[in-house]
C-alpha cells in the first residue's frame, strides 16, 4: 500500500508532463514484464527513477502510465478518469472539506490486488492537496502543498 500511495503521489505531482525518456534505461526484465501484461500498449516511453520504472503509453485511446518496482513487480496502472465516474460520496466529502477549490486532476488507478483507488488534485487559494478516495465513501489526504 506504500508503494501505491508513494507512486500515486509522483504520478498526480507530474501529470501534464510529457515522458520524453526512451526505452534504453529500462531494465529487460521489466520491459518484457510490461510487454506480456499490455499486449494492446501503443507509444510506450519509460521513465526510470531510482525506485519505480514507469510506461507511459496508449490503449484505445486512453493515456495510462503503469508503475512498476525494482524488482519488476506491478505497483498500478493509473489513468485520467472523468469527476462522473470518481466514488460521488467520498467526492462530495473532499468537496464539503475543501470548499472553492478547483479540482485540475482526477485518476483511477486500477490495483494489482483488487479494488480501485481514486486521487484527485485540488487547489485552493493557499495551498494544493492530493486526495486519495475509495469506492466505500471515505477519502484521505495525501500530500498537502503550500
Amino acid at each position: 500500500m506504500k508503494s501505491l500511495i508513494i507512486a500515486a503521489t509522483i504520478l498526480v505531482s507530474s501529470i501534464g508532463q510529457a515522458f520524453a525518456f526512451g526505452g534504453e534505461n529500462v531494465d529487460a526484465k521489466i520491459a518484457k514484464k510490461f510487454h506480456s501484461d499490455f499486449k494492446n500498449a501503443q507509444g510506450v516511453t519509460w521513465n526510470v527513477t531510482d525506485d519505480f520504472s514507469v510506461a507511459s503509453y496508449g490503449i484505445n485511446g486512453t493515456r495510462m502510465e503503469t508503475y512498476y518496482n525494482n524488482e519488476g513487480e506491478l505497483i498500478g496502472t493509473f489513468h485520467n478518469v472523468s469527476l462522473d465516474k470518481m466514488p460521488s460520496k467520498a467526492l462530495a466529502g473532499a468537496q464539503k472539506k475543501f470548499k472553492g477549490y478547483a479540482i485540475t486532476e482526477s485518476l483511477k488507478a486500477d490495483q494489482p490486488y483488487g479494488g480501485n483507488a481514486y486521487y484527485v488534485t485540488m487547489v485552493g487559494p493557499d495551498k494544493k492537496v492530493i486526495i486519495e478516495l475509495n469506492e466505500r465513501g471515505w477519502y484521505k489526504v495525501l500530500t498537502t502543498v503550500y
